[in-house]
């Protein structure tokens, strides 16, 4: 039960990420690193108190290293790979056009008989 509790405040990170920048873009804007500082504190500080500081300290070590770093190491080889797709139009950029060239994206993709994950994996030929 506890560590669906402190599920928590990951669930409400990724909200925030997904539904601020749309509901309130000024808002989000200025304070991003408040928000995430808030829901990250919302998990240390009951992780300290049922777990221990030194449990505590090597999950968040063991977050940062394992989940977070692999994860800016993959967004910068997806960046690499497609520094040469260009998108070009009138549009200004925002959540709602980025999200519509995504569902563009994978309806194509779809429909000519690839799935969308599979188009980030190379195929050699």
């Amino acid at each position: 039960m506890n560590s669906l509790l402190l599920c928590i405040p990951f669930a409400g990170l990724l909200l925030c990420i997904a539904v601020m920048p749309l509901v309130k873009p000024e808002w989000w804007e200025k304070h991003q690193a408040l928000a995430v500082i808030v829901w990250s504190l919302l998990f240390i500080i009951p992780s300290i108190v049922l777990n221990g500081a030194g449990e505590t300290t090597e999950t968040v070590l063991e977050c940062i290293v394992n989940d977070y770093l692999t994860f800016i190491v993959l967004l910068f080889g997806l960046f690499c790979v497609s520094g040469n797709i260009t998108l070009e139009g009138n549009l200004a950029g925002s959540p709602a056009v980025n999200a519509l060239f995504l569902a563009f994206g994978t309806l194509l993709s779809t429909g000519a008989g690839q799935h969308p994950h599979h188009l980030c994996r190379l195929h050699p030929e």
